[in-house]
């Protein structure tokens, strides 16, 4: 993860790493009650995991906080992917795109697609949309904050994908298992 001047590695349990860019210091956190992660978000210092269809949050834990709470208050049922951008998004295993807010579903869209596993859901503050990369099917799916499918970017062109990511400005980066890299600027 970046977030503002800091570089962040999270191993998908329990190990959280900073680098602060500037200054060069290297932080590292054992995390309090670590449950292995399906996934995870950093949104303005605090550190979001899902885990065992929970949303876990590490208040401040940019500036070092490893203490663990449950944020959902509602049953999520099987959540696949997390975003973050002052409300959380996650996706189910069902296709469906809720929006929380203080731990209590907003709204929830149907968005017609079948996540395949190991999608990856992105946004960002005040950003438009949100995206959902899916490795294995080549595809990158934009959606409106309203759950609106507003285009699919078809990755046909790369071999075999081995890791997607959306930048701030929308461009899409993809690594190739072939260790190329491809870009694409919407």
């Amino acid at each position: 993860f970046f977030q503002d001047d800091k570089l962040v590695v999270f191993n998908g349990s329990d190990v959280f790493i900073s680098l602060d860019l500037k200054s060069k210091k290297i932080s590292l956190s054992n995390l309090k009650n670590p449950s292995p992660a399906n996934d995870s978000s950093l949104y303005e210092g605090n550190f979001y995991t899902l885990s065992e269809n929970k949303i876990y949050k590490y208040a401040d834990a940019l500036a070092g906080g490893v203490d663990r709470s449950t944020w959902n208050k509602i049953e999520l049922g099987n959540v696949v992917a997390l975003t973050v951008d002052g409300d959380i998004y996650v996706l189910t295993s069902e296709g469906k795109l809720l929006k929380l807010f203080k731990g209590i579903k907003e709204t929830e869209y149907d968005i017609l697609l079948t996540p395949a596993a190991g999608v990856v859901l992105t946004t960002y503050k005040d950003h438009p949309f949100i995206y959902i990369s899916d490795k294995e099917n080549k595809r990158v799916y934009v959606f409106d904050k309203s759950g609106t499918h507003i285009t699919t970017h078809k990755l046909d062109a790369a071999s075999s994908i081995k890791d997607i990511s959306i930048a701030p400005n929308g461009s899409i980066w993809i690594l190739s298992t072939d260790n190329k890299v491809w870009t694409l600027n919407p």
